[in-house]
């Protein structure tokens, strides 16, 4: 019965281990596609293909939705082809996220980006943050 009961943890014991490193080579396979799909947006953007560069971003964030930093870029690139609604989206989230992520300079920067677009596109505040 001992030896019954070792190795029935013995067996649990190995499929946590398992199970957090399947998770764990999950995790770092979805940062990688994230990344590899946002350097190509980037690359897209230089080159002037933006609808390009927003499909890949947008492929970019299946994998880390909550991504400041694609948000941020992605928000840029609206901007550049006069999308403000998206822009603007997009810029609240990046901002929503560096705040969570304690990236209070980006924060800073993303606040002031919504603050420009608002007048830019003459969005009211009221129209896009409750």
């Amino acid at each position: 019965m001992v030896m019954l009961r070792r190795y029935t943890l013995k067996i649990i014991f190995m499929a946590a281990l398992l199970a957090g490193f399947v998770f764990s080579s999950t995790i770092q396979a979805q940062t990688s596609l994230a990344q590899e799909h946002f350097e190509r947006a980037v690359g897209y953007h230089l080159s002037g293909n933006n609808e390009a560069a927003i499909k890949a971003f947008r492929e970019s964030l299946l994998y880390n939705k909550k991504d400041a930093t694609t948000h941020f870029y992605m928000s840029l690139v609206y901007d550049v082809m006069h999308m403000g609604v998206n822009a603007i989206k997009h810029m609240l989230k990046a901002e929503k996220y560096f705040e969570a992520e304690g990236r209070d300079y980006w924060k800073d920067r993303s606040r002031q980006r919504v603050e420009d677009y608002y007048h830019l596109y003459k969005y009211e505040k009221e129209d896009f943050e409750k």
